[in-house]
């Protein structure tokens, strides 16, 4: 299943998303004045466009392999908590526009994020009390985040929210199946921890 309404959509984001990246590793953006200095980083971009949409549409149909599979663990857990935990994680990490909204490296840790979550919830019946737990330490780090959110200045919340969501998925793989690998070290203490910090 796919959120974008056709491949047209889909292809675009990707390329919208590459557009994005190559520009913002420009160094000189406050100096382009003229339709000639347009003209010329579209001309220095656009190498690194095509190299790098292409990447984005692999990452995105590795992504979007997982979605079906994920929804019908939801569909058949309809009714618990867990179920609507990770209805809610499949929302925040797979929508219309979610690929120019997600870096290459997190684009291409999706299918892991999925995976867990299905494996999450067809573990439900024997998880038991682990699983609410988990959902516990999840919910901790949510009230965290939010209480310093409401500290900082709105200026700072995407940055903050960049920060926690990455660490809280890769929790979330950590706490629920642990058998597919986290990217690093990850912990609720240690989310918490830089929330604090940030």
């Amino acid at each position: 299943q796919n959120p974008y309404r056709d491949i047209d959509a889909l292809l675009a984001d990707c390329t919208y998303r590459a557009i994005l990246d190559a520009v913002t590793d420009e160094k000189n953006l406050a100096g382009l004045r003229t339709p000639a200095d347009f003209a010329d980083l579209s001309a220095r971009i656009a190498p690194i466009v095509r190299s790098r949409a292409p990447e984005y549409f692999d990452a995105a149909v590795a992504a979007l392999a997982e979605y079906s599979p994920v929804r019908r663990a939801i569909d058949a857990r309809t009714g618990t908590l867990a179920a609507d935990d990770v209805a809610d994680q499949l929302a925040n990490l797979i929508f219309d526009g979610f690929i120019g909204a997600t870096s290459l490296t997190h684009l291409r840790a999706l299918p892991r994020y999925l995976t867990a979550a299905r494996l999450r919830l067809e573990a439900l019946p024997s998880a038991g009390n682990r699983d609410n737990d988990a959902l516990a330490a999840i919910d901790r780090v949510i009230v965290a985040w939010n209480r310093r959110e409401a500290q900082l200045p709105a200026s700072r919340h995407a940055a903050l929210a960049d920060l926690v969501q990455w660490r809280l998925e890769e929790l979330r793989v950590s706490l629920f199946a642990q058998q597919l690998g986290t990217s690093g070290s990850v912990s609720e203490q240690r989310i918490i921890k830089a929330i604090d910090k940030f």
